[in-house]
């Protein structure tokens, strides 16, 4: 009895297995909303979902950064501030804003800056961040990515938020 057909198939079928495992751990990285300047293309601040990460693990990634220091967190339950993370960017001050306090994104980048601050290094670890299983599952639900999904059509670009108020 030939067992070749067998091996075929079951290598076919682990190869199939490791190739929907990676698009659905490519699809686990979170996503950003850059804004960039047109002249050279650099990310002057953007936006993340604020469903798959909360202040905290905000923090966490933050203080991952190597330009990045002194990273101060508000306090919970502390004076309204839509500052819920400030931190400070190659020397640059920079913060983690929530728009009117519900909004559905956080907006990062530098608080005020007569010129643009170059934050792609900062962008690119968000980018990495993989946000755990029931957090990527509960978040999909809430904002209904997941239906975006099974029909294959991906977001639609969105007008970034305006700088905040200084």
């Amino acid at each position: 009895m030939d067992t070749a057909p067998v091996s075929v198939w079951r290598a076919l079928t682990a190869e199939r297995r490791r190739n929907t495992f990676a698009v659905l751990t490519r699809s686990w990285k979170m996503r950003t909303y850059p804004s960039q300047r047109e002249s050279d293309g650099r990310v002057t601040a953007f936006e993340i979902e604020n469903v798959y990460a909360s202040p905290g693990t905000i923090a966490r990634i933050l203080r991952g950064i190597d330009s990045v220091s002194d990273v101060r967190k508000r306090r919970p339950f502390s004076a309204f501030d839509e500052f819920h993370i400030r931190f400070c960017f190659r020397g640059v001050e920079c913060v983690v804003w929530e728009p009117f306090g519900d909004n559905s994104r956080y907006w990062i980048g530098p608080r005020n800056v007569p010129e643009p601050l170059d934050l792609t290094l900062v962008e690119q670890a968000f980018r990495d961040y993989s946000p755990p299983i029931h957090r990527k599952l509960i978040g999909d639900i809430v904002t209904l990515h997941f239906v975006r999904k099974l029909l294959g059509r991906d977001d639609k670009p969105q007008r970034p938020i305006n700088p905040p108020p200084t």
